[in-house]
């Protein structure tokens, strides 16, 4: 995952000069009269609050003169008084008059010396944008291999997915056997009886309304829960990305497809207090030169949420066709947050999406265009809108985010030991590289769009023997990832990474993935080598396929311990996409140093994989014997000898698994 971009301080007081983006904040949008705001540590907040002329006196003198001045007519926690003691923090939503100047309003308490933070009550909007076309139902599940894959696991029931939206039709005949109950919990007897601070939430809860009624007003909710989990080979409807994980209604967006902030972060806060291991989030806020003070809350809780509850948490990238890089703090929360997984939206051909934003806070792609899935069965907004009832084609990153949640879910049924840190790496490092069919988005579209069959069959395997912190991973034909967790580090870690066999050692660098977290990550480049033992460092790991791979550094808390971890390195199986990426990095770096040759040969890979699709599997081999002796032809004299043999040798590779 991209973290780098950003971490909102979460301490840091704005300055008078930050609203020098007022332009900005006020183009965004965020509810009248309303926002929020949390009190400094041992400031008692919430005890003596009362309401006297129409007006909250809380007993903190210099809070209650503001809220005087602002009129403050109630201040309200958003999450129940038992979420305390799950960890997360107290936030009040504040309302006054609608006609109040609220950035003037939040910039008076934010100088408060009892007020740790204040922001507003931002509108979150959904991802999905419109269409007409149709291409073949479901598509997309067939796109990133899900069949395959479904040999191999379906899902289960222990995996619960929240679906963070406009609620779900927790009745549709599609949807109704994957929905999460909440067992601690009669139903309709006005009780909390498993005291989670909500009454009778057997299905979810509705943090728009403030009830225990999620259902689906608009109907994108449904939509994308159908993506994740719809029940599946039950003769009726369509197919989920998982067959069997549950999927939590929690509503955070209303009949329109907008949400309140505050409804959003409990609406995140709700499925990790209830055992979500996955929360879908299909919407998001556009913020252009994005100021500190703007989004911490949103921060604050996803942070919650990786790193105490372990979730995993997919998130749309946004629709407007924008370079996300293009200016230091433009974003869509909580897409670009370094605690979610980025989801672009492609087409059939795997080329983005010509709405989709991109960049490289960019992690995966995922099928995003004309996507058939649930709609509800009753009448509901997007009906008004000329969308059917039962089933309905959409698309929007919104659609492209839940098929990554449908993934997670299905590793985590298969790997329930695994963390979040695991799970994401294993979607992000199985990812088919479509680079080379996105001139001019090279590197803004993640590590490639997904492939649900390759995540669950992968061969990469790691064990850490002694239960130490660095974790690394084999990511494809020429790289390998690195990451470790050292709360006492900052800045930089250096790791040494060396192979069992060729005995090849190379210094990694590990970079802080976001700022004071002690979260490192880099990468190295792997060759295939047959050269001698002993090779000085030169930037890339020499290594076979099968060699172990050795990471290790040393505790600075501790230069004595060395924490290692053993990675075992199986190649996966080599595509023709592979080698057409290879030959694109061969032509960029001059091993191969004549585009006519270069293009002459991705054409013939090309022919290969067009007939291997119509199932004409001798004819494929024929070209592909063709390309080998193009390469071997010009070996020497446009391609290096080193590039003909790694060539040569992947795709012999192909031609062998034909045979078996």
């Amino acid at each position: 995952m991209k973290r780098i971009f950003l971490l909102v301080c979460l301490g840091v007081a704005f300055s008078v000069s930050d609203y020098a983006q007022s332009e900005m904040v006020e183009k965004a949008e965020f509810v009248p009269g309303e926002f929020l705001l949390s009190f400094k540590d041992g400031v008692d907040e919430r005890e003596n609050m009362s309401i006297q002329e129409g007006i909250v006196v809380t007993e903190v003198p210099s809070v209650d003169k503001l809220n005087k001045q602002f009129r403050v007519k109630s201040m309200e926690p958003i999450f129940p008084q038992v979420y305390k003691s799950y960890g997360f923090p107290s936030i009040y939503k504040v309302k006054l008059p609608e006609d109040t100047d609220i950035l003037t309003a939040i910039k008076n308490y934010q100088r408060d010396p009892n007020i740790e933070h204040a922001e507003p009550n931002w509108i979150f909007h959904t991802c999905i944008t419109p269409d007409d076309e149709y291409f073949e139902y479901q598509w997309g599940v067939r796109k990133i291999d899900a069949p395959k894959a479904w040999d191999v696991h379906t899902g289960t029931e222990n995996v619960v997915i929240a679906i963070v939206d406009t609620g779900i039709d927790y009745d549709h005949p599609d949807i109704a056997g994957n929905i999460w109950i909440n067992e601690d919990e009669i139903p309709n007897n006005r009780i909390d009886d498993d005291h989670n601070g909500h009454i009778d939430d057997r299905i979810g809860w509705d943090w728009d309304d403030g009830d225990n009624d999620p259902a689906d007003e608009n109907g994108h909710g449904t939509h994308v829960s159908g993506i994740a989990g719809a029940v599946t080979n039950n003769t009726i409807g369509i197919a989920g990305t998982s067959w069997k994980c549950k999927l939590m209604a929690v509503r955070g967006l209303n009949e329109r497809g907008k949400g309140r902030y505050d409804a959003l972060i409990g609406g995140i806060a709700y499925a990790c207090v209830n055992g979500a291991k996955v929360i879908n989030m299909s919407w998001g806020q556009y913020l252009r030169a994005m100021p500190d003070w703007a989004i911490i809350y949103m921060t604050r809780i996803l942070k919650i949420a990786y790193e105490e509850y372990g979730c995993v948490m997919p998130a749309a990238a946004g629709n407007d066709n924008i370079d996300m890089d293009r200016a230091p703090r433009w974003g869509l929360f909580p897409g670009v947050s370094g605690f979610c997984i980025g989801v672009a939206a492609t087409n059939i051909y795997d080329q983005k999406a010509d709405y989709s934003n991109y960049g490289s806070k960019v992690d995966v792609s995922a099928p995003g265009v004309i996507i058939y899935s649930t709609m509800p069965t009753y009448h509901v907004t997007m009906n008004d809108e000329g969308y059917n009832m039962n089933y309905d084609y959409l698309q929007g990153t919104s659609m492209a985010t839940p098929f990554v949640s449908g993934l997670a879910g299905l590793l985590l049924s298969q790997h329930p030991e695994w963390t979040n840190l695991e799970v994401i790496s294993r979607i992000e490092n199985t990812a088919d590289p479509i680079d080379y069919l996105n001139p001019g988005y090279e590197g803004k579209l993640g590590k490639g769009r997904i492939n649900v069959a390759k995540a669950l069959t992968s061969k990469t395997s790691f064990t850490d023997e002694k239960g130490n912190n660095v974790k690394s991973y084999y990511i494809g034909l020429d790289n390998i990832f690195v990451t470790t967790i050292d709360h006492s580090e900052i800045g930089s870690l250096e790791v040494k990474v060396s192979d069992s066999a060729t005995g090849d050692m190379e210094t990694l660098i590990l970079e802080e993935i976001y700022s004071k977290e002690g979260y490192f990550r880099n990468t190295r480049g792997l060759t295939s080598s047959l050269t001698p033992t002993g090779i000085p460092e030169n930037g890339n790991l020499e290594t076979l396929d099968g060699n172990l791979i050795l990471a290790s550094y040393t505790d600075s808390d501790d230069p004595v311990d060395t924490s290692t971890s053993t990675v075992s390195m199986v190649k996966k199986e080599i595509t023709i996409d592979d080698i057409l990426k290879e030959i694109d990095n061969y032509l960029s770096n001059g091993s191969i140093d004549n585009d006519g040759v270069g293009n002459s040969l991705k054409v013939k890979l090309n022919k290969a994989k067009a007939k291997i699709e119509a199932g004409q599997t001798n004819t494929a081999i024929n070209i592909l014997n063709a390309f080998i002796n193009e390469v071997s032809a010009q070996k020497g004299k446009h391609i290096t000898s080193e590039t003909a043999d790694s060539l040569i040798s992947n795709v012999n590779s192909i031609i062998e698994s034909f045979k078996k």
